[in-house]
């Protein structure tokens, strides 16, 4: 069930004997203490579960050429849908998407899950 502020029950963790909860999403296994948020800053342990605050909700979207995609090579003067939220399990050097990798995403995103039709 999805609450009118895009909170999602994530399936992908396991509790943990301590109370905390371990996130499976990536390779990082945050071990996640009841009020706290993983690494990513995407899921928070509360009440017991395990909850995405991304879910349904995008921080950016764009058409761009296929030309600046790393796919250029496939079907050359097509274009290309970039689709995003926030967080990001990674910190590298010179990230282009910063801003909305590591945004709050409590306070970055609008409100309520987006529903594309």
């Amino acid at each position: 069930m999805i609450d009118d502020k895009g909170i999602q029950q994530t399936l992908l963790c396991r509790p943990l004997e301590d109370e905390r909860i371990q996130c499976l999403i990536c390779r990082r296994r945050c071990k996640i203490a009841s009020g706290d948020t993983g690494y990513c800053k995407t899921r928070r342990h509360m009440n017991g579960k395990l909850y995405s605050l991304i879910y349904g909700r995008v921080s950016s979207i764009r058409i761009s050429p296929i030309e600046i995609k790393p796919l250029f090579h496939f079907y050359p003067g097509s274009q290309w849908l970039s689709l995003g939220s926030l967080g990001c399990n990674f910190r590298c050097p010179g990230c282009q998407n910063w801003e909305i990798a590591h945004a709050d995403v409590e306070k970055a995103l609008p409100s309520a899950p987006v529903c594309f039709t």
